[in-house]
């Protein structure tokens, strides 16, 4: 037997939807390229959604993806930003604008950070204020610290 009629016999074994596949035209695959293109700009696309709202009972305002998500009982606070004040449980009294503003603070209360990551890791401090982009950033816990930049 030659290698040929092997290959035959070997091919006859296969089923048919089997074979197809090996062999489809090129041309027919390349009309699954526009196809994919077609089914990918109509699919819906993934955004994130800008939460904006008042917490009416405990006086919060917030504005931003994440901004003052997690507060539980904190009262009079204002995030304003992507992630402002997100870690806020029960401070109070707070002002956070620009993301990622006060972005750890979880029970600091009197506390205003204005600036893109502003007093970012301050988790307990009180009575601060930071002015500026990254003012205050890496500054984790403290009474009436001030910082500008």
């Amino acid at each position: 037997m030659t290698t040929l009629s092997i290959r035959n016999s070997v091919d006859r074994a296969r089923p048919r939807a089997a074979r197809s596949i090996n062999t489809l035209p090129f041309w027919r695959g390349l009309l699954l390229i526009p196809l994919a293109c077609v089914c990918s700009t109509l699919s819906p696309q993934a955004r994130a959604v800008c939460e904006e709202g008042c917490d009416f009972p405990l006086s919060n305002m917030f504005l931003g993806e994440g901004a003052l998500g997690n507060n539980t009982t904190g009262i009079a606070n204002t995030a304003v930003g992507n992630d402002a004040l997100s870690s806020n449980t029960t401070g109070n009294d707070d002002t956070a604008i620009g993301a990622n503003a006060l972005n750890f603070n979880t029970t600091g209360s009197s506390n205003t950070a204005t600036g893109t990551t502003a007093f970012r890791f301050n988790t307990t401090g009180g009575s601060n204020t930071a002015t500026g982009s990254e003012a205050l950033y890496a500054k984790q816990h403290g009474q009436q610290q001030h910082g500008h930049r």
